[in-house]
């Protein structure tokens, strides 16, 4: 027999955990019989159901920065009602271990003490943040994890460094790719920003106006290709945004809420990436790399796992020049473009499907009906 997995999904929105976890199980659906608990959203629903999956909808409690007193009233609601949720769910399916997508997902914890000891499922927190905010509530949340967690797993060093013990690293995979025809950007015309992200402020999307108009100045016309992850509550940060690169002249192709960017990758763009706050992974930046493009981050958290300032990828906090006078100097030196390009491709072949559910298998419970 298969193990039974049953799968805690968290976030409604397009975003990188979603993507990974989707991954992870595509790796693994031939080994398992799982059944995925969602929030209701009509994108992972529709993800789910292209793939047969066995999935439910739920009220699933999320937990965010919200202060108001209501919110906690309404939160504590949800938390309830989830919790004798679970325990029905639990009894009914029967799992032999629970993945828990995403380290604030601790809605279902109430109804696991509803639980019988014997009935508790083994629990493997599947962990994609480097922190939460505000420091209180990560510590807690940190800690209910160190606690309950028969296996944390982490999708980098910088992510891990937060727990104890228990930690496994396994790293997001991305699609595979065939190599790519390497061309070089700088010979594009117009020079081709690509930026793909969530449209919010912690994303710094509102940065690439004057970066970009920076860049303008000294190389000539450029042009923006972004593809942004759309929130509700980000719809008039993002249309400022837009308005911000019309007044800067700077022509943009812009595309939301796509489940697929990949069409949008190609080595003759540039990535530019303008996050403040560090990424605990950064799925795109090796999505990017995988079509032998060139990446310009910031370099912080966990895209150190792979990559390596002017080897692989470009590290802007790492440049002793601005950026437009860095990329000024890029137009002169198409060999080291392209040893960066080539050097990309071959980094992120490393992370193409099929080691991340290796491992994930390697530490489930071993059973004998297995």
């Amino acid at each position: 027999m298969k193990p039974k997995i049953l799968v805690l999904g968290y976030t409604p929105d397009i975003t990188g955990s979603n993507i990974a976890l989707f991954r992870l199980l595509e790796e693994v659906e031939k080994e398992l019989d799982f059944l995925l608990i969602i929030p209701n959203s009509t994108y992972l629903s529709s993800m789910a159901k292209k793939r047969n999956w066995n999935f439910q909808v739920a009220p699933i409690p999320w937990l965010t920065r919200n202060k108001s007193p209501l919110y906690w009233i309404k939160y504590v609601t949800q938390v309830i009602h989830y919790s004798f949720y679970f325990k029905k769910l639990v009894n009914t399916y029967k799992p032999d271990a629970l993945l828990v997508n995403c380290a604030p997902n601790i809605g279902w914890l109430p109804g696991r003490w509803l639980l019988p000891q014997k009935q508790r499922p083994s629990t493997y927190w599947l962990i994609h943040e480097l922190s939460l905010s505000p420091a209180i509530i990560f510590t807690g949340v940190r800690n209910t994890i160190q606690k309950f967690a028969e296996h944390i797993i982490c999708v980098s060093k910088p992510v891990a460094v937060s727990y104890r013990s228990k930690t496994t690293i396994i790293p997001n995979s991305i699609p595979k790719t065939t190599p790519p025809r390497i061309q070089n950007p700088f010979t594009q015309k117009p020079l081709t920003f690509l930026w793909v992200g969530t449209a919010s402020p912690r994303k710094g999307l509102h940065l690439i106006a004057n970066t970009l108009k920076s860049i303008q100045d000294i190389l000539g016309p450029v042009k923006l290709v972004l593809a942004a992850g759309l929130h509700e509550k980000y719809q008039t940060y993002y249309k400022d945004c837009l308005s911000n690169l019309t007044g800067h002249n700077i022509p943009v192709e812009h595309h939301e809420n796509l489940e697929n960017v990949d069409p949008f990758y190609s080595s003759g763009k540039i990535l530019l990436q303008t996050s403040l706050e560090p990424e605990s992974f950064s799925l795109v930046a090796l999505e990017a790399m995988a079509h032998g493009m060139l990446v310009i981050a910031s370099g912080e958290g966990g895209i150190r796992d792979y990559g390596c300032h002017g080897k692989n990828i470009i590290f802007h906090q790492e440049l002793t020049e601005s950026l437009p006078e860095f990329l000024k100097t890029l137009t002169n030196t198409p060999e080291l473009v392209h040893h960066i390009q080539t050097a990309a491709y071959q980094t992120a072949c490393n992370y193409f499907p099929g080691e991340a559910g290796k491992s994930f298998l390697n530490i489930l419970p071993k059973k004998q009906n297995y």
